[in-house]
């Protein structure tokens, strides 16, 4: 008769029935029954010698690792802790864990050959004492207590051997106005993933190791390799730039300024800056020669509207613009340096002569300015109403007053005037400090006085 091991008789453990001598359930819906160890159906079906199975998830939250490999199971037992653990029929091993997360994944080789299979929620595993079809038993090889394993650490450790060819998430890099592709590339190919983790007091000599971002009793939800990493614990990813970036709560520049430090690279960095900047200036220039020579062209023909539409097709593309809606009072804002200005109708003078020069007529700026006003034209009650309550912007960017992140400008968010003052989240504050100190204490000692009263 088939006997079910005493580590696995515990309330919200569930069993599955299987076919005698193979691995098939027999029942419809066995994923969501709650057979346990003393059901009688299943004691029956043990005494004819029917094979049973365990299954993944539960109040026990129970996560079985499926080893198929035996190079990876070698590797990874010296990783995880001890615990209750099963030969398979095949000579391969279950080990068996609680966790807080219960959720199935597999690991891959790059032919999608199965290396191993973490049954959790909806699986199961053929049970210990019962038979292979090949006729080998299910033998129990440790018969040490269920250990538990935060869900995180055991998916970074098993995840290092996944192969699988993967449609990564793209982490953006947002070279805007900053520096050269070739510089970029010098920092990837320079500085690596554990060089940056390191800098920030990270151990990488473990892998996987701790999280910077949140606390963690193990300390082995994240996952590196050269260029990336992966934690487990938020299921977020990082290259070295968006690394820094949320590690210094920074933008770009500030990501590509620590990183040139971090590498040696600070008069590269500069340089490159120079050069792309020069660059950026001669392709504005560029830009603005060939929208000349264009609008020459049909102004000499006095074709006004063809003249007039490549400005504001130029104009458009190149800024932020918004026109209330408003017979009366109608504004024209245009967005600099984080904040919407109602200058909009000024800065197009100036665009427009710094473009036309000596063609530049105040016939040429009417037109303009009456196509770009119904393209731009917004309803005031969507325009002036504050959808940013929690954010303040200020002269490095905007700030979440609740969360003390300091988000990089956009236009996207509409704000009328900024705070002259810049965001240092390590700054301190000595003579409010020490005021609040006074104030507290004074408060401290008359509650004292009053109780003793």
């Amino acid at each position: 008769m088939i006997q079910i091991p005493d580590k696995l008789k515990q309330r919200g453990i569930y069993f599955v029935l299987l076919e005698s001598g193979g691995k098939k359930p027999l029942q419809n819906g066995w994923q969501k029954k709650k057979i346990e160890f003393d059901n009688q159906e299943l004691l029956n079906h043990l005494e004819t010698n029917g094979n049973y199975g365990v299954l993944g998830g539960g109040e026990k939250n129970l996560l079985i690792v499926d080893f198929d490999n035996q190079k990876v199971q070698e590797e990874v037992i010296n990783k995880i802790p001890e615990t209750f653990t099963v030969k398979t029929g095949r000579g391969m091993l279950h080990k068996y864990f609680t966790s807080d997360k219960c959720n199935s994944f597999k690991i891959f080789d790059e032919d999608m050959n199965t290396l191993a299979d973490i049954q959790g929620e909806g699986k199961q595993v053929v049970g210990a004492d019962s038979i292979h079809p090949n006729g080998n038993k299910y033998e129990i090889v440790d018969n040490s207590d269920i250990a538990f394993i935060p869900y995180s650490e055991l998916k970074a450790i098993m995840m290092e051997y996944d192969k699988k060819v993967k449609k990564e998430k793209i982490i953006p890099e947002q070279n805007k106005d900053y520096v050269k592709d070739d510089f970029l590339d010098l920092l990837k190919s320079s500085i690596s993933m554990e060089d940056v983790l390191s800098s920030f007091g990270i151990d990488t000599s473990k892998n996987p190791t701790n999280c910077l971002f949140h606390s963690s009793t193990g300390g082995k939800c994240l996952g590196f390799n050269k260029e990336v990493c992966h934690c487990f614990h938020c299921d977020d990813g990082w290259n070295i730039f968006s690394f820094v970036k949320q590690a210094k709560n920074t933008d770009f520049k500030g990501a590509l300024e620590y990183l040139s430090n971090l590498g040696g690279f600070g008069k590269e960095f500069e340089e490159s800056r120079r050069t792309f900047l020069e660059s950026i200036k001669q392709s504005k220039e560029g830009e603005k020669k060939r929208i000349k020579d264009e609008c020459l062209g049909f102004i000499k023909d006095k074709k006004w509207g063809e003249a007039t539409e490549i400005i504001v097709e130029y104009i458009e593309e190149n800024f932020h613009i918004y026109t209330t809606k408003d017979d009366l009072k109608s504004e024209m804002w245009i967005y600099k340096n984080g904040i919407y200005l109602p200058q909009g109708k000024s800065e197009i003078k100036g665009i427009m002569r710094d473009i036309l020069d000596k063609w530049y007529s105040a016939f040429i700026y009417n037109q303009v300015i009456n196509k770009i006003e119904p393209d731009t034209f917004i309803d005031n009650k969507d325009f002036f109403i504050n959808s940013n309550i929690s954010e303040i912007p200020l002269e490095n960017g905007i700030l979440d007053i609740f969360s003390r992140e300091l988000k990089p400008f956009t236009p996207k968010k509409i704000f009328f005037n900024k705070l002259p003052v810049e965001y240092n989240k390590d700054a301190v504050c000595l003579m409010i400090d020490k005021f609040l100190g006074d104030v507290l204490v004074s408060v401290c000692l008359k509650i004292i006085d009053l109780k003793r009263q």
